[in-house]
């Protein structure tokens, strides 16, 4: 009777004793669950910690190698990962023994409520908590497996352009990178083979070893010249060659090849006859590619094969004298064609001057627009940049043209760096921001005249201003009051502008890109105040 009051003393006055070994039960599993969260994190962060000073600890011994010399800057990269390891290992070490203590709790948690056979599931608990372990780490693993790989690319090709002792040591050091991760990848594989063969009472589990198969650094078509750690080049150019004729001497698709332009690294979008003859070609993977607008004489387009980018434009379509596609069709911007020096300020947007005063004409350049049809389908084409001026108007139309281009060639420069990872999704080219989306587009006129002035007299009509298209139904405003407020709303840019500039202490001439999207972005917000 003693003993019963005893025991009793430790429940909670309004429990019987089996709800408390539930409660317990359920705060030990809890406790638990955390643990095991803990200590995960804490593995796989110690994994990255790890590889990432060996990694450091290897870039420093090829540099000495190759150059003589210790990379001071890699040196203090090299001892802050060591630091930050040790640290790490610390807080591992004290978050394995919370993970041990809190598996015994809840042994005993389930142990008080009658439960059978628990050493057992403990044990194949314990398996499946390390094989979450193994196959996050694989996981992470294979993320910079695919990031060595692309950075390997890039390097290479940067070693191409310029042959440096350090460019040469980097390729090196990105290829034992690869190869020493693709290790790694297949020790991981066996440790949770492993443990799923204990798992399942010693018989083998069925594990797929295919998917990493075929990671190899020549998928890319990269070579680096003249050195131990290329691939052989005559292998590479062979390739494919069985259905070549011994006889054939030249062909676009000859020339492409022989010159590497390979599909992830060059492609020709597409070409527009004209005077000149005009090629879009792109660059860089789905997610980051940038795009150019050159003659056609500097590659070899395949009228067979390759696309007439003026005969599929959804844009210009009409039936019975109105426009088939607009607004309603969702149009997203998906690519800018710039110039070949890829300049990005060519595009910028130039304010409309008064009637008679000297109008710098926009640059020829082609939008690639993704069309929304309906039930998940949709058209994807190059459309001109009247389209464009007539879906969303003329100046945001040429806003919005500018600001995909500057987002364009920003990712395609995080790709060629190797902060962007390469995916087989097109972009969602657009900034957030913005209200109209990402497009590609051209001028009515298919004559490249550049920023050649136009000279126009008052008595004469404007020669070579594109005529904006206007949606069924919108009415043309008058002449005159469309001309005061096109030069009255210069003239309030231009004030707000120079106070702009003025609270950042730049000068409007020399604002950068970014700076100049950021400048539009507000001046956006005032007009939309305004209309408000």
């Amino acid at each position: 009777m003693e003993g019963t009051s005893k025991k009793r003393m430790h429940l909670h006055p309004n429990m019987t004793i089996s709800e408390e070994n539930a409660k317990n039960k359920k705060d030990a599993k809890d406790e638990l669950e955390i643990a095991k969260g803990n200590r995960i994190e804490l593995r796989n962060e110690a994994e990255k910690r790890k590889r990432s000073y060996t990694a450091l600890q290897s870039e420093i011994e090829e540099y000495k190698n190759v150059t003589g010399e210790e990379p001071t800057n890699i040196a203090i990269q090299r001892d802050d990962a060591k630091k930050g390891l040790d640290e790490i290992q610390t807080d591992l070490n004290d978050t394995e023994e919370k993970y041990s203590k809190a598996v015994e709790n809840y042994k005993k948690a389930r142990e008080n409520n009658g439960a059978d056979n628990v050493d057992a599931e403990v044990k194949q608990e314990g398996l499946q908590d390390d094989i979450d372990i193994a196959e996050g780490n694989i996981t992470i693993l294979r993320e910079y497996l695919a990031e060595t790989k692309m950075v390997y690319g890039n390097t290479v090709a940067k070693y191409k352009a310029d042959e440096t002792p350090e460019l040469d040591a980097e390729v090196k050091i990105q290829k034992k990178r690869f190869n020493i991760t693709k290790k790694e990848i297949e020790k991981v594989k066996k440790e949770i083979k492993e443990l799923k063969k204990q798992q399942n009472n010693g018989e083998s589990p069925a594990v797929s070893d295919d998917e990493d198969a075929d990671e190899n650094l020549s998928d890319d078509g990269l070579f680096v010249r003249d050195s131990g750690h290329a691939s052989d080049a005559s292998d590479a150019s062979n390739e494919g060659d069985e259905d070549v004729d011994p006889e054939d001497l030249w062909s676009p698709a000859l020339a492409r090849k022989r010159a590497g332009l390979r599909k992830d690294v060059f492609r020709i979008e597409g070409y527009r006859d004209g005077r000149p003859a005009k090629v879009i070609t792109g660059r860089g993977p789905p997610n980051a590619s940038s795009f150019r607008l050159e003659n056609e004489s500097d590659y070899a387009v395949d009228r067979k094969t390759d696309i007439d980018i003026t005969k599929n434009r959804l844009g210009d379509e009409k039936i019975e004298g109105k426009w088939q596609y607009g607004k309603n069709q969702l149009p997203v911007i998906q690519g800018v064609a710039l110039p070949p020096d890829n300049s990005v300020k060519s595009v910028k947007p130039i304010p409309k001057v008064p009637y008679g005063q000297f109008q710098q004409r926009a640059t020829p350049t082609a939008v690639r627009i993704k069309w929304w049809l309906g039930n998940n389908n949709y058209v994807k084409c190059w459309e001109t940049r009247s389209t464009i001026r007539r879906i969303w108007g003329r100046v945001q139309g040429d806003i919005a043209i500018y600001e995909a281009a500057i987002f364009q060639e920003k990712r395609y420069e995080q790709w060629q760096t190797g902060h962007r990872g390469d995916t087989g999704r097109s972009p969602s080219a657009q900034p957030s921001s913005s209200k109209v989306h990402f497009d590609i587009s051209d001028d009515d006129s298919d004559g490249d005249n550049g920023d050649k002035p136009q000279t126009v007299g008052k008595t004469k009509k404007k020669q070579g201003e594109p005529k904006v298209k206007k949606e069924p139904g919108e009415e043309e405003p008058p002449k005159a009051a469309q001309n005061l407020a096109e030069t009255t709303q210069k003239s309030d840019m231009k004030i707000f502008e120079a106070r702009w500039c003025e609270r950042r202490k730049i000068s409007p001439a020399d604002m950068t890109d970014e700076q100049d999207l950021e400048f539009f972005s507000a001046w956006q917000k005032v007009e939309r105040a305004k209309e408000a």
